[in-house]
């Protein structure tokens, strides 16, 4: 009989992930009110949103659009992204808080992507107020469109996450755009889900922040949009080890459930994600153990081709547990890596 533990399989420890390419980043803690031109990029570009305009301020740590008298639009163009035609990008920025207590009409604001490409291809969302409602307002390369209602019967909404996603790899195709928000840290809900279309000529020319008051009814006090955290970003995939299961082949001894001696045979699962928005190609994954206690055969596919984001892939592995296992916990990792040789991005994990 089994008198003595060879593994307990527990999971000690979480992924390690790459960082993003970080384009543009504004947040306006610990920074002094006064006009957004003050609170430049910290990303390092220097880049602001502010141009002088009166009604951009920082305010309570964080930036404040009061009501404008003329339509407001602010691009920035930066060596460090313009004339971009591949890869991800993606915009998100939180709101704070909106307040119309004073504006019957509407109100918009919001940020997007410019391509000149063929004269002025923009892909934009903005936030729309309208008698105590609040809407999206959406252009790309099918024109404009507006959302269903994401909270109404109010003048004022707190706590809104916003993220845009730009996929230049498939431009021209439907979802290569994508529009996410969530409020009070509520689960991202996407709108117009597989329709929006980056322009097919797109070539990413400036950044943009828009403030339209032609046919809006912004009054001058009481009416404010108050946003923080924005990021223009070009994300990175990022792999993650979710979790194993393992079962036996073939028992040696006489008892089951997590307790191993030399001799048995066991099946481990992995079950891996793709937890980011970028695809991910060239992908492997690998389980490793000490190799004088443990023998490990793939009994499936280690390669993938292409990972899509939120897709989940799988790895099989026979362990057989050798005489030289040592009485005890034993520590088994999982590498899921893109690419390979020096340039490998690797995301390991123990259990």
């Amino acid at each position: 009989m089994k008198n003595w533990i060879v593994a307990t399989f527990i999971v000690l420890s979480t992924l390690l992930t790459c960082s993003a390419q970080i384009l543009e980043h504004w947040t306006y803690d610990g920074v002094s009110d006064g006009p957004l031109s003050s609170a430049p990029s910290l990303s390092g570009t220097g880049n602001s949103f502010g141009s002088g305009a009166s009604f951009l301020q920082v305010k309570s740590l964080a930036g404040l659009i009061s009501p404008p008298s003329f339509d407001y639009l602010q691009g920035i163009s930066d060596a460090s992204y313009q004339g971009k035609t591949t890869g991800i990008v993606t915009i998100s920025y939180d709101v704070d808080s909106v307040f119309f207590l004073n504006t019957t009409g509407s109100a918009t604001f919001g940020f997007g992507l410019r391509s000149l490409a063929s004269g002025t291809d923009d892909c934009n969302v903005f936030l729309l107020y309208q008698a105590k409602e609040y809407k999206f307002v959406v252009t790309d390369a099918n024109g404009t469109q507006t959302s269903a209602s994401i909270s109404s019967g109010q003048f004022n909404l707190t706590d809104l996450s916003v993220k845009q996603v730009y996929n230049l790899d498939v431009k021209g195709t439907p979802g290569s755009f994508k529009v996410y928000y969530s409020i009070a840290g509520g689960a991202d809900v996407e709108i117009f889900p597989e329709t929006l279309t980056v322009h097919a000529d797109f070539n990413l020319n400036e950044f943009t922040f828009a403030v339209p008051f032609t046919g809006t009814s912004w009054r001058p006090s009481n009416n404010s949009f108050s946003f923080d955290n924005l990021l223009l970003e070009a994300p990175s995939p990022v792999l993650e080890f979710v979790q194993q299961g393992v079962s036996y082949i073939q028992d040696n001894g006489i008892l089951g459930g997590d307790t191993y001696e030399p001799g048995d045979i066991l099946q481990i699962v992995t079950t891996n994600k793709n937890d980011s928005v970028v695809t991910a190609t060239d992908v492997s994954t690998s389980l490793s153990a000490n190799p004088s206690s443990f023998s490990i055969t793939p009994l499936s596919t280690l390669n993938f081709s292409s990972v899509d984001p939120g897709e989940i892939y799988t790895a099989t592995y026979r362990v057989e547990i050798l005489d030289g296992a040592v009485n005890g916990s034993n520590t088994f990792t999982v590498v899921n890596q893109i690419g390979a040789g020096a340039d490998a991005v690797a995301f390991p994990a123990s259990f």
